[in-house]
């Protein structure tokens, strides 16, 4: 692996290489993204995420549905050196969340604007952002350099020897952590 490669280059270079195939497609409407859309929506996401001071080595929690928008959302925290905080919205019990955002706390958090007021429940006082509003701003890529020993993502687990919900790990990956795996798959798709 290159050492300058991270998630966000290798979005870069897809835009590059392959700017007229389908990245996403969603199976629930239809809608279809190309590989420059979804770059110029994540980086919608990341100017409203810069512009709230959200920076490299910060944490961004993201409360979606599975949809193309969660997608843009995870790329957008990336642009801005951030690491993406996935955090499923269907969480049992609920203050789990509270949990969750207590022990990463997180910059901001992105969620869906349905499910804003839920969050904000549990949120303790942390700046919550819908998506709708943070893809209404215009398309603008912060000036940060990415290592790819940054922490680019982390991933909440209870694992095998969980005894309760509570006994969760966050297991923190790095951008050269994830590149090497696609990497290494790359000519199995």
């Amino acid at each position: 692996m290159k050492k300058e490669e991270t998630l966000v280059s290798l979005l870069d270079n897809a835009v590059e290489k392959y700017a007229k195939r389908i990245a996403i497609k969603s199976e629930i409407t239809g809608e279809q993204y190309t590989y420059p859309q979804v770059k110029e929506q994540a980086l919608r996401i990341s100017n409203t995420l810069h512009s709230k001071g959200v920076k490299i080595g910060d944490y961004v929690a993201v409360i979606s549905d599975n949809i193309p928008e969660f997608i843009f959302a995870d790329c957008g925290i990336l642009y801005t050196g951030a690491a993406s905080v996935p955090i499923n919205r269907n969480l049992k019990p609920e203050n789990l969340l509270e949990d969750y955002l207590r022990f990463v706390k997180p910059k901001v958090i992105l969620a869906e604007g349905k499910y804003t007021e839920k969050v904000g429940r549990y949120s303790n006082g942390i700046p919550i952002i819908s998506l709708e509003k943070a893809l209404g701003a215009e398309p603008k890529r912060p000036d940060v350099e990415i290592s790819q020993d940054n922490v680019s993502t982390i991933i909440f687990s209870s694992g095998t020897s969980s005894e309760t919900e509570r006994d969760f790990k966050a297991i923190q990956l790095s951008h050269e952590n994830i590149v090497s795996n696609i990497l290494a798959n790359k000519d199995l798709i």
